[in-house]
């Protein structure tokens, strides 16, 4: 139902969009997302030109489903070569109307609000009908269907949409739209449902349902409140403990790299922590080749990235998403921080060994998680199965440490006859609803309790949080 025109000159004449800047913006989303769909696919479409009908099979080639939608038959050829030839123009002229100031932020939140539209893509999915215009080779009515190549195309998820907020500021709105919604119907309005008659909120925690052992929470989630945004964490102040108690709240500090340190037997790693040092600053030291006291606020952040990334067997396709770098630059960032600590590459290539031999990661603690993946004729399969293996023993570890410590605390509150409670566990993180006269001995007892959980070579440190409520203890 939507019908624009598409030159192929440039300058003002080159789209025609709707009247109202709803229709304005709804035209200048759809067509970005089919130009990023021609840019990615180009060759492959102009390959698969020969498709007609309904075929599911271009060129003799199965067809990806990114395309499987576009039947436009001899046609298709000249769409894309149009397209592609004016998508430079297209993307300024789209830009250029977009930082005009036409209104666009509030249409599109009023819109979202009034359709549950909270996604910038959610305007595909019609027929939209395309005028070539000025061309000796104009084509008359080609009809896409883009719902299909949108998809796999353009992403829309957070992560990917955070690094292009700055550049084009309708997308941090979008953004921001979609995180208050969230907050409003999750949170807000989500957590009141699980209110019971005592005005309190009881979770249930499930021992045997995630892979990594850790323990999890249903009906409500209370594992997720949120952390990053302020806005969010700020749910946390309508958590309140009983009149005359307060917080308290302990965290185990990076359990995972200091279990990655013991399992590894990595010198220089067990060094770190033994002289308590700034794990990232000194990694971002020892990578880099430069002085401690030089290590720049980015640098540590790279460095920290890489940290906690390796622990998770990441690529460096994904630490280069990660940290807006190349995968060259990436690549070197993991090299060099194998030569750094050289017994944390011999630990992971290890356990992707034995855990092919055997069909299962085991935890310091005898806990096995099966890796089948590791067997799949499946490329991905066996990438992912390697990363699990890598990970399993670490993360496994840290679920094994916890519930250790949860087993502690309680015994050691009911043995010392305290009146306090061990009310919620979030992954790392113990919360006590502490009667305030006892809340000196509710600290020692975290604090000693947690950390003589498990013997490391490496110190296990706690941070330790009091509050009148959950968002100040945390």
């Amino acid at each position: 139902h939507n019908n624009w025109s598409l030159g192929t000159d440039t300058g003002e004449n080159l789209l025609d969009p709707g009247d109202t800047p709803n229709e304005n913006l709804q035209f200048l989303l759809v067509l970005s997302c089919m130009i990023r769909a021609v840019d990615i696919h180009a060759d492959l479409l102009r390959q698969s030109a020969s498709c007609a009908g309904n075929e599911h099979r271009l060129g003799g080639q199965e067809a990806p489903p990114a395309i499987i939608s576009i039947f436009l038959g001899d046609q298709l050829d000249d769409v894309v070569n149009q397209i592609v030839s004016n998508a430079d123009s297209i993307r300024l002229l789209a830009a250029h109307k977009l930082d005009s100031g036409v209104s666009t932020v509030p249409v599109l939140k009023k819109d979202a609000a009034d359709r549950n539209r909270t996604s910038p893509f959610a305007f595909t999915g019609n027929k939209f009908e395309f005028r070539m215009v000025g061309s000796s080779d104009s084509i008359a009515d080609a009809n896409i269907t883009l719902n299909a190549i949108v998809a796999e195309a353009f992403c829309e998820a957070a992560d990917v949409l955070e690094k292009l907020s700055e550049e084009y500021p309708i997308v941090a709105d979008v953004l921001e739209y979609r995180g208050l919604a969230k907050l409003k119907s999750t949170y807000a309005e989500g957590l009141s449902a699980f209110i019971g008659e005592d005005q309190r909120i009881h979770t249930t925690f499930n021992q045997t349902i995630t892979a990594t052992g850790r323990i999890s929470s249903t009906d409500p989630n209370l594992q997720n409140i949120p952390m990053r945004m302020e806005l969010g964490r700020k749910i946390r102040k309508v958590f309140v403990p009983k009149e005359g108690c307060l917080f308290t709240d302990a965290d185990y500090s990076q359990i995972e790299l200091r279990i990655l340190a013991h399992m590894s037997g990595d010198e220089q790693l067990i060094g770190a922590y033994k002289m308590h040092a700034d794990i990232h600053r000194t990694t971002a030291s020892q990578v880099f080749h430069i002085p401690f006291e030089e290590v720049t606020d980015l640098q540590r952040r790279n460095a920290k990235a890489v940290n906690f990334g390796i622990v998770y067997g990441i690529s460096s396709f994904g630490l280069s998403q990660g940290l807006s770098i190349t995968k060259k630059e990436a690549a070197e960032y993991i090299e060099q921080y194998f030569a750094t600590y050289p017994g944390v590459k011999g630990f992971l290539d290890d356990s992707v060994k034995e855990a092919r031999e055997k069909g299962y990661s085991t935890t310091l603690f005898g806990r096995r998680r099966p890796v089948p993946e590791l067997a799949s004729s499946n490329f991905m399969q066996r990438s992912f199965g390697e990363r699990v293996a890598m990970n399993s023993p670490i993360q496994g570890t840290a679920a094994d440490v916890i519930k250790i410590a949860m087993v502690r605390v309680y015994r050691r509150l009911k043995r010392e006859g305290l009146k306090s409670r061990l009310i919620l566990q979030v992954h790392d993180e113990l919360l006590i609803e502490t009667v305030r006269e006892e809340a000196a001995s509710v600290r020692a007892i975290l604090e000693e309790e947690m950390s003589r959980a498990a013997e490391f070579s490496v110190p296990l440190e706690i941070d330790l949080h009091e509050g009148s409520d959950w968002y100040e203890a945390k």
